[in-house]
C-alpha cells in the first residue's frame, strides 16, 4: 500500500471504531508495517477483525497477520482427517503412500510425510493416536502462522528471523517435537 491507501484505511478504521481514533502521528508507522500490503487484503483484513465483534481497532500487526492468515488458509483438523481418509478411500494404503501431488496442499503432504503415512494406516482410528496427531497439527500450523508473521522482519542477528527469511527452513521442527516418528527413530 502506498501513504494514500494507507491513510484510507486508518480513515475507514477511525470510521468503524469512533470511540477508539487511531491518531494521524501513527501513520508512518502504519505505512512501515503494512506498505508491502495489496490495499484490497488490508480492507480485508480489517473488516474480518470488525465482523469478529472486536471493540477496539486492530494494530497494524493485527491487520497484517489477519490478512497472511486470510491468504494462507491453513485446513482445520477435521479437513486433515477427511482427506486422510479420502486417500485411504482411494487406494492408499501401509505399503502404498500417496505421492505430493496426491494432497491438497505441500502443507498437508509434508505433515502427513513427518509423522509417516505408514503410521496413519496402522494407528488411524486409535483415539490416543488422533488426538496426538490432532495437536500436532496444531503445533504444526501455529509454527507456520508465527513464521508467517516474521517474515520480511530484517534478521538483526537472530537465528528464528534469518531462517524465516530465507535461511534453512524446517517446518517439521514443531511436529518433532510434538509426536516422535517411530519410522525415524528405529535402528
Amino acid at each position: 500500500m502506498n501513504r494514500n491507501e494507507v491513510a484510507e484505511l486508518l480513515a475507514e478504521i477511525n470510521g468503524h471504531w469512533p470511540h477508539a481514533q487511531l491518531p494521524t502521528v501513527s501513520l508512518p508507522l502504519w505505512i512501515e508495517e503494512c506498505s508491502d500490503l495489496a490495499f484490497d487484503q488490508a480492507r480485508a483484513a480489517v473488516k474480518a477483525h470488525l465482523r469478529s465483534g472486536e471493540r477496539f481497532p486492530p494494530t497494524a500487526g493485527q491487520v497484517r497477520a489477519a490478512a497472511v492468515e486470510l491468504d494462507r488458509d491453513l485446513p482445520e483438523w477435521p479437513e486433515i482427517q477427511a482427506e486422510i481418509t479420502r486417500l485411504h478411500r482411494k487406494g492408499f494404503s501401509t505399503y502404498r503412500s500417496p505421492a505430493a501431488e496426491d494432497y491438497s496442499s505441500p502443507l498437508v503432504a509434508h505433515f502427513v510425510a513427518e509423522i509417516g503415512w505408514r503410521r496413519f494406516c496402522i494407528e488411524g482410528y486409535d483415539l490416543t493416536f488422533a488426538a496426538q496427531t490432532r495437536d500436532a497439527w496444531r503445533a504444526f500450523a501455529g509454527r507456520i502462522r508465527r513464521d508467517d508473521a516474521l517474515t520480511g522482519l530484517p534478521a538483526a542477528g537472530l537465528r528464528r528471523l534469518a531462517r524465516v527469511n530465507g535461511g534453512p527452513r524446517q517446518l517439521g521442527d514443531a511436529l518433532r517435537d510434538a509426536l516422535p516418528n517411530p519410522e525415524r527413530t528405529a535402528t
